[in-house]
């Protein structure tokens, strides 16, 4: 028992400096970051059955008598310490409060995001139509897109077409076959970034929206994949190593992007595919500096495999916003679900 105490007390730390760690060491841990929850629930159970021993049977006569405080041993106090630690991990399944539904005076200008990883919209112009009238039902203000199809199997002007109340629109430059990115907006864009990373198809866009006389900071971002599920016959790499080597890829791309919010000046909107848990590095480091709009809806899902139990797309946005809604649309385009979120601004 004492080693089990041992290995749960040093998984519990590891979990609570996770955002504290460098990037490639916290990727080296995905396994226990994706063993969050069951980590720290296990943490309860065994502050609850830590029995302290007692020399006298007088003594075990009168425990129940005794104040709270004098039942604390060694064990008990690591294990309080611990799961108090851990409660930040779990701030992504805590509801958002204070959340709106209509403006005020402080924030009149509501803004409907749409983020969707489209799946290259199955390379079909019949998906792309039936999607885009989807979409359209939000009158969204901005849609970010994941997975863009190259353009030489969807012409990019095919896309734009299917978003007519969009006028400003921008996608990556430089054209991989998969995992391109869009966005297109009723607002102004300018001042477009892109972020490329090695050995990787990922990437990550920022762009300036002018919203009225004001500025928001947009991120639409797709983080490195996990290749789970992936076969390649010239690859024997086993999957364990495959998904921490892909880990520490995803964190050092998440901390870039983190360093890129820290240095806006103006409001910032970050959006997509983050192919990481709520209990994970990418969203654990972006949550100290923004806020998540799901947690509206906090034990919401949005990857549709894996039995619908997955939540790896956000829209997170800093101060200068206020939350209003956040829905998930199921489809059968995507093995993703299409996130839409308003907030007033």
């Amino acid at each position: 028992m004492i080693i089990i105490r041992v290995v749960f007390l040093l998984l519990s730390i590891a979990l609570a400096v996770l955002p504290w760690l460098p990037a490639p060491i916290a990727g080296n841990l995905i396994l226990i970051s994706l063993a969050g929850i069951p980590i720290f629930l296990i943490d309860i159970i065994l502050l609850l059955t830590i029995r302290k021993k007692h020399r006298h049977r007088h003594h075990r006569r009168h425990h129940h008598h005794r104040a709270w405080y004098k039942k604390l041993n060694g064990w008990r106090i690591a294990f309080i310490v611990v799961i108090i630690a851990l409660f930040p991990m779990l701030r992504g399944y805590l509801p958002l409060w204070g959340n709106q539904s209509t403006p005020n005076t402080k924030h009149p200008t509501p803004l409907t995001i749409v983020s969707w990883n489209a799946d290259k919209f199955s390379l079909s112009s019949k998906t792309l139509h039936a999607s885009s009238m989807i979409i359209d039902e939000f009158k969204p203000d901005i849609i970010c897109i994941q997975e863009r199809p190259h353009d030489t199997l969807m012409p990019w002007d095919s896309i734009k077409a299917a978003f007519p109340n969009h006028p400003y629109t921008i996608k990556n430059t430089r054209e991989d076959e998969i995992l391109n990115l869009a966005v297109l907006s009723k607002y102004p864009i300018s001042n477009l970034r892109e972020y490329y990373y090695p050995k990787s198809f990922n990437k990550a866009l920022r762009v300036d929206l002018q919203v009225e006389e004001r500025q928001i900071r947009l991120f639409n971002i797709h983080l490195e994949t996990t290749s789970m599920g992936t076969k390649d016959i010239e690859d024997s790499t086993p999957d364990a190593v495959k998904m921490i080597n892909k880990s520490v890829s995803r964190n050092q791309q998440a901390f870039e992007l983190f360093e890129a919010v820290d240095r806006s000046t103006s409001p910032v909107i970050l959006c997509g595919d983050f192919n990481d848990t709520r209990c994970g590095y990418p969203y654990r480091l972006f949550t100290t500096q923004l806020t998540d709009l799901s947690r509206i809806k906090p034990f919401s899902s949005s990857y549709q495999g894996y039995g619908n139990l997955l939540k790896i797309d956000y829209i997170l946005y800093s101060k200068g916003f206020t939350p209003s809604t956040y829905q998930l649309i199921e489809n059968e385009w995507s093995d993703h679900k299409i996130q839409v979120g308003k907030l007033y601004f």
